[in-house]
């Protein structure tokens, strides 16, 4: 199963970009962090009318798992954050009355910023979550992405396995491997993506790896 924080396409076409790279994936062996929020929804609150601040794949995610998007604040039940490009002052408005109204607070993931290559950044869901808890003062009730663990229990029940079951790999100790040991899962951690020696050394407790590997290879 792949994992992914970022909410913004499907899993057939994150699945056709890992078989690209030579890495043979199906669109169902591939979980965002949108479709984790979705099946939280599904399970928690079928049928929600659901105020969406996020892209289309979200929106598909939701409605699929029976939710119902709605665009005035006071029906709204739960507001929903992603990471949305089209981000406004007026989304922003609409999700604050809907909390205002007694709306929860769900987010996909909680990065704040996405690396999208040449050492440019571009502003994430986490940094719509900053926005909306300083205006409204709450923090949100459910992350699904990492390092909560949100969705590797959502991957759990896809696989049908238990903790104990899996190892989670994956190169990044403040978002990869705490999400797999709040999740009860052991974990492994990769040397050939942004984390280095010195940084492995100064984790803390809490991102400290079961296994280090120099590279995935070693899995094979």
């Amino acid at each position: 199963m792949y994992m992914t924080n970022k909410p913004l396409y499907s899993p057939r076409e994150y699945a056709r970009k890992l078989s690209h790279l030579g890495i043979p994936a199906a669109p169902e062996e591939v979980l965002t962090s949108s479709l984790a929020l979705a099946a939280y929804m599904g399970a928690h609150h079928a049928a929600a009318r659901v105020l969406l601040v996020g892209e289309h794949q979200v929106a598909q995610d939701l409605q699929a798992a029976g939710c119902q998007l709605v665009e005035e604040p006071r029906e709204a039940e739960v507001v929903v954050l992603a990471w949305d490009r089209g981000f406004t002052y007026a989304k922003l408005d609409a999700a604050l009355q809907a909390l205002c109204a007694g709306a929860r607070f769900y987010a996909t993931n909680p990065d704040v910023a996405c690396p999208m290559g040449g050492g440019r950044l571009a502003p994430d869901c986490g940094a719509l979550i900053a926005a909306l808890e300083a205006c409204s003062g709450r923090a949100p009730d459910f992350v699904a992405g990492k390092p909560n663990p949100g969705i590797a229990q959502a991957a759990l029940e896809r696989l049908g396995l238990q903790p104990h079951d899996c190892l989670l790999v994956g190169d990044r100790l403040m978002t990869d491997i705490v999400c797999g040991r709040r999740a009860g899962l052991a974990t492994a951690l990769v040397m050939t993506g942004v984390t280095d020696a010195a940084s492995l050394a100064a984790a803390p407790d809490e991102a400290r790896p079961d296994h280090v590997l120099a590279s995935v290879a070693e899995l094979l």
